[in-house]
């Protein structure tokens, strides 16, 4: 049994000995895994540091490594991008600082035309070449992509870019508002039958930032359109290049600044659509020389002056001024030109007037009239002669005054929708409205001195009625059966 308690004892020591051992192997084992992780974490940074250096350096050699524009009278033979830089700007004029500095879009372009294009065309020396209009036309148009945040920014990029012919670049047709004979137009670039774009359209398309000035190099384009996008700054007055111009829409962005005086060149516009965006100032001089415009868009700017300059747009149709800051007086020569006038909109400015034009009431093919929110005195026309073309007239939130004549309004046979509440009308108001069968929504309240009474029974016979507004006007009555 000694024996046996001895020998038991010499294998706990052995075990208990073994087990030291087994650990310490183990905390060895642990620091060694340990510092190979470091040293591969080291390794793994270091090889990082040195791929992002290589790549900076990379990028500042391809970017142009200049801090000057290279010289074409040099001996040195010039590499392809060198050659790209020397020609725009030499010929096109483009800022060296803007081809030289990254991230900026003429730096992108060129670069890209020199480099990555797969259609590698040859870099022109002079601009009045059939190589030139090419090589330019395809710069610009990448030009336009990187300044308008493509490709991050473009909703569809229409084949901006890619390996064809930039007369490609589109995607299928769509109909274009504006036109008359409703036309249509492929979503992005349109090309004539000598590869010269004509037609540009990008309308809704995630556009952000502003036009470069190089889009007066697209000198044959006949359609330019991207509304509804975001482009900002000025628009750039070397579109005076663009003498073929008959559609101009780039309503709904954030174009500020004064219109450039350009339309003594770009004079063969129809549409000119500039509406809600940030312009201000007076309206270029130049605009008289628009003897072909049909529609012009101006509403919801910060415009000033008066509109007497644009008596000169014989072929006038459509005049969208509203909520802008013009003003001057509607006298009896306000207008007289425009004869083919069909809609006019110069509510919410600052027009004012003592006398009521009375020829717009009279006007032969105005169809849409809305003098609302201005500075109107005065009592509205009377012996007016049957009109049967206007179709709306506003004349709410005025200053007028006087009686509602029973012989002016009621000659308006044609008249849908009739609305001079926000004056200062007094007496009663005619039954001879009557006589307007199509009217369909008539809105007289805020008339304090209109009379008071119960709504008028003569209301009963207009049976397009639909809407009728009696605001504040200190009525008390029962509401007659005939509009429960």
């Amino acid at each position: 049994l000694g024996f046996g308690r001895g020998r038991q004892s010499q294998q706990n020591r052995q075990q208990r000995a073994q087990s030291r051992s087994s650990k310490h192997l183990v905390r060895r084992e642990l620091m060694f895994l340990l510092a190979k992780i470091t040293v591969a974490i080291v390794l793994m940074v270091l090889f990082i540091v040195l791929v992002v250096v290589c790549v900076k350096l990379a990028q500042s050699k391809s970017s142009s490594g200049y801090s000057e524009i290279p010289s074409v009278d040099g001996d040195t033979p010039l590499t392809r991008l060198e050659k790209v830089y020397a020609f725009l700007h030499n010929v096109l004029l483009t800022d060296p600082a803007d081809l030289l500095t990254p991230g900026r879009p003429q730096y992108m372009a060129s670069n890209w035309i020199a480099n990555m294009d797969v259609l590698e065309l040859d870099i022109p020396t002079a601009l009045n070449t059939t190589q030139a209009q090419a090589f330019v036309q395809r710069y610009v148009l990448a030009l336009l992509y990187y300044s308008t945040s493509g490709p991050a920014g473009w909703r569809n990029k229409v084949s901006f870019l890619s390996e064809q012919l930039e007369c490609g670049w589109f995607d299928p047709v769509k109909t274009v508002a504006g036109f008359s004979d409703s036309q249509t137009y492929a979503l992005g670039v349109t090309c004539n039958n000598n590869l010269e774009v004509v037609n540009l359209l990008l309308p809704s398309n995630g556009l952000k930032g502003s036009i470069p000035q190089e889009v007066g190099f697209l000198t044959s384009l006949t359609l330019l359109s991207m509304p509804h996008n975001q482009l900002d700054g000025q628009i750039p007055a070397e579109m005076a290049n663009l003498v073929n111009l008959q559609y101009l829409d780039l309503k709904f962005n954030f174009l500020k600044g004064r219109i450039p005086n350009i339309f003594e060149t770009v004079n063969e516009l129809r549409v000119l659509g500039l509406s809600n965006n940030y312009l201000e100032n007076e309206l270029p001089p130049s605009i008289v020389e628009l003897t072909k415009l049909k529609t012009l868009a101006l509403d919801d700017n910060l415009l000033q002056g008066d509109l007497s300059q644009l008596n000169a747009l014989t072929d006038l149709e459509y005049l969208y001024a509203d909520r802008n800051e013009f003003s001057g007086q509607l006298d009896a020569n306000f207008l007289t030109g425009l004869e083919n006038l069909r809609e006019l909109d110069l509510s919410g400015n600052s027009f004012a007037t003592t006398t009521f034009p009375k020829h717009l009431l009279q006007h032969a093919t105005l169809q849409i009239l809305d003098l609302s929110d201005n500075d109107l005195q005065g009592e509205l026309p009377t012996q007016l002669d049957e009109n049967i073309v206007l179709e709306f007239l506003s004349v709410r939130d005025n200053e007028l005054t006087g009686l509602v004549d029973p012989t002016s309004l009621p000659m308006l046979k044609k008249l849908n929708h009739l609305d001079i509440q926000g004056n200062l009308f007094q007496g009663q108001f005619p039954s001879a409205l009557t006589a307007l069968k199509n009217l369909t929504f008539l809105f007289m309240g805020n008339n304090p001195m209109l009379s008071s009474g119960p709504i008028p029974s003569w209301l009963f016979e207009l049976k397009q009625l639909r809407e009728l507004g009696m605001s504040n006007m200190k009525r008390m009555f029962d509401v007659p059966y005939w509009l429960e």
